[in-house]
């Protein structure tokens, strides 16, 4: 098996990952915490992690194949990212009022039209119920 920190340095060259992405890829190809410990400090040290990069990647794909801000947030999560690290990038690369331009282009595969089967698959998606009300009450989304 190789080192851990040449282990990680090749998984890099191939992803974007955050730290906690790659903490868990190096733990569960068996390496020891304190040897995946040390492989990210030194990567880290090296400037090898762009945790901001990935998460603003990540979330600026999320927006543009019309994820809700809920549907990122749950993603991110899977991916190992902690709850207070997504809080922080959705607030500052996904923000509310970004999320009701989403939801706009989002209605726009249905007609603009919210009838029940719509209102459900909105919340499906993980669209915030204010939304759904916003676009009832007659209000639209700008660009």
């Amino acid at each position: 098996m190789k080192p851990p920190l040449e282990a990680a340095i090749d998984y890099l060259r191939r992803y974007a990952v955050t730290r906690w992405e790659l903490a868990r890829w190096l733990l569960r190809k068996g390496y020891e915490r304190s040897q995946v410990r040390d492989a990210l400090q030194a990567l880290a040290r090296l400037g090898y992690l762009r945790d901001a990069w990935v998460l603003q990647s990540r979330i600026e794909s999320a927006q543009r194949r019309l994820w809700s801000r809920r549907r990122t947030a749950l993603s991110l999560r899977r991916r190992g990212v902690p709850a207070r690290v997504v809080r922080k990038a959705l607030h500052r690369w996904y923000p509310p009022e970004r999320e009701w331009e989403v939801f706009g282009r989002w209605l726009q595969r249905y007609g603009g039209r919210l009838g029940p089967e719509v209102i459900r698959r909105a919340r499906q998606a993980g669209f915030a119920r204010r939304w759904v009300l916003r676009w009832q009450a007659g209000e639209t989304p700008g660009p």
